[in-house]
């Protein structure tokens, strides 16, 4: 199936229609999308991380409107938890 035939070419979160659904309540103002981003890994525990023994979360941000947004080094640690 071709995907840019049936919806289009998107290149960009803000070209999509989520975005101009959640921008439409926000008329006149100014509005920076970004995306939140939570991770669990475990300390100690070479084999995987389904005990949740000493885990850690940890929470990044990006914002896509961002040259080269999806690259590691635009991505954004918020918190480890």
């Amino acid at each position: 199936m071709d995907y840019t035939k049936k919806f289009g070419s998107i290149s960009n979160f803000v070209q999509g229609k989520l975005w101009k659904e959640k921008i439409s309540r926000y008329e006149g103002k100014i509005v920076f999308p970004y995306f939140l981003y939570v991770d669990d890994f475990e300390i100690n525990n070479p084999l995987g991380s389904h005990a949740t023994f000493q885990s850690i979360a940890a929470f990044y941000y990006s914002f896509p409107l961002a040259q080269n947004n999806s690259k590691l080094s635009n991505t954004f640690l918020a918190a480890l938890i």
